[in-house]
């Protein structure tokens, strides 16, 4: 397996993945980070899986596919992985240790024409205030260079 230094999401057809770009009246709440369909995600940190949702209305004949896996580490942050179909036994509940494997990255080309595929990954705190992503996975992994987007040996 080989482990990417984050790079996120630039300019495409659908604006830019950075966060807190701009996204109609709110701001972008996390990174982009982009990978093929099918990458497999593992989890950057200890937790405990709280949550397997969606992000739109999973009855949305174009989106309501799409999900996304939430960890809550030790110290009470969430992080969110978006578009992210779960592994099985990756539930609720679930205790999680830094690289283990969580998901497979779903594509989005389907539903936005011209977008990179990418995983969307945020990072917020029991109040809902969001982070930086970059910044709290530089405190968190210190000297490594570490992203959720894991793709197998060619």
């Amino acid at each position: 397996m080989t482990l990417f230094y984050p790079v996120c999401r630039n300019q495409d057809a659908h604006g830019s993945g950075h966060y807190g770009d701009p996204r109609g009246t709110r701001l972008h709440h996390g990174e982009d980070m982009p990978c093929r369909q099918g990458a497999q995600i593992v989890s950057v940190c200890k937790g405990v899986v709280t949550k397997i949702g969606w992000p739109y209305d999973p009855e949305d004949p174009n989106r309501g596919h799409l999900r996304y896996i939430e960890i809550t580490t030790d110290d009470g942050d969430r992080v969110r992985y978006m578009y992210v179909r779960p592994f099985g036994g990756i539930e609720p509940g679930v205790k999680v240790e830094a690289g283990d494997r969580i998901g497979m990255a779903q594509g989005l080309l389907d539903v936005y024409p011209g977008i990179t595929d990418h995983i969307h990954f945020e990072v917020f705190d029991s109040k809902h205030v969001y982070y930086n992503p970059l910044i709290w996975l530089a405190n968190l992994w210190i000297g490594q260079q570490s992203t959720p987007v894991v793709e197998p040996e060619a």
